[in-house]
């Protein structure tokens, strides 16, 4: 069992008042119904040690002479209850009754006046306030909007919201499939316009040597003759122009190809674009305008010197309305 004097925090020579208002403290720092187990350690201490005739001589664990067989039998769940019983759980519960009805401590000395920490505490005080206004009144109207689509009947508009996201699906794969074919097309036509304009430089001229080159000399071939460089000269100049001419003509091939499949494209895009709005959907416009996030969500922060701070500078994604309520975000890059 631990020291009663440790359990109290009093010196082992401590007056019998100071046992007694220290034991007060305890007890009403540490009340049964809220610590029962530290209140029966603190109670026991001071039955041991509340006056000098229980403090003569060596501490022990063990009870008072006089209470020994009260204590046994208090310890004792479901004994019978007998006068000692009664005795002892009196003497605790007065003992607790003392605790309540003793003098309070004294009042701590009040901190000094400091009137900068008093309107900083006010102010964040009221930012605290402020907060919690916003909060609650959010909570209020989301509260609101959900008693709304509880107690009103089925809007009939609900079953034509997966046709709605369809047509915007289409409208945003169309609207993807434009961008990447302009972007291509942008890439193949310098592309295009250097494969039309190919052309390989001439052949080098001859130069006349009245001495056979190593090869003739060592294979006893004939030296060449300027009649022989000239018809290879021109033979090469036809193989050179029969090649740009097939290159000019893959590239006019081409050019028509990819202008048809982007304005398809644009053109199927245009006309999903069309049948949005009978649907009630508009689209919500964005670049150029501040951002705004009850339309618009934000993916991307961008330096762009143009653009004023807080300005929306690309479109990642286009959002929409349908009849007057936010449908989708729009996805977008702000400018800091």
């Amino acid at each position: 069992m631990p020291d009663p004097y440790t359990v109290l925090g009093i010196a082992a020579d401590a007056t019998d008042e100071a046992v007694r208002q220290k034991y007060l403290e305890l007890a009403r720092e540490f009340a049964p119904e809220h610590h029962p187990e530290r209140f029966a350690a603190i109670r026991a201490a001071y039955e041991k040690v509340k006056t000098t005739d229980h403090r003569g001589g060596a501490m022990s664990d063990a009870a008072p002479t006089d209470r020994a067989g009260q204590v046994a039998q208090v310890g004792e769940p479901g004994g019978p209850l007998t006068p000692e019983r009664i005795d002892a759980v009196l003497s605790d519960f007065r003992g607790w009754l003392e605790a309540l009805a003793g003098p309070l401590p004294p009042p701590a000395e009040p901190p000094a006046f400091d009137l900068s920490t008093v309107v900083a505490q006010f102010t964040a005080l009221r930012h605290d306030v402020n907060l919690q206004t916003k909060a609650t009144r959010a909570a209020v109207e989301q509260t609101a909007e959900v008693l709304k689509h509880v107690t009103a009947p089925p809007d009939p508009d609900e079953a034509v919201r997966p046709l709605v996201k369809a047509v915007i699906d289409i409208a945003d794969a169309l609207g993807t499939a434009v961008a990447r074919i302009e972007k291509a097309r942008e890439t193949l036509e310098p592309l295009l316009d250097e494969l039309a304009g190919a052309d390989l430089p001439p052949p080098p001229q001859t130069q006349d040597s009245a001495r056979p080159g190593f090869f003739a000399r060592m294979f006893a071939a004939p030296p060449a003759t300027d009649l022989d460089w000239r018809t290879w000269a021109e033979e090469t100049r036809k193989v050179t122009d029969a090649k740009a001419a097939a290159a000019s003509k893959a590239a006019d091939t081409l050019r028509p190809v990819l202008a048809g499949v982007s304005d398809g494209y644009a053109m199927s895009l245009r006309r999903v674009e069309r049948l949005l709005p009978t649907f009630g959907v508009d689209a919500i416009e964005s670049v150029g305008k501040p951002f705004d996030p009850e339309l618009m969500e934000a993916v991307e922060m961008t330096a762009s010197p143009g653009a004023a701070s807080g300005t929306v500078v690309e479109e990642v994604r286009r959002g929409y309305r349908w009849k007057g309520k936010l449908f989708r975000f729009a996805q977008v890059k702000v400018a800091r």
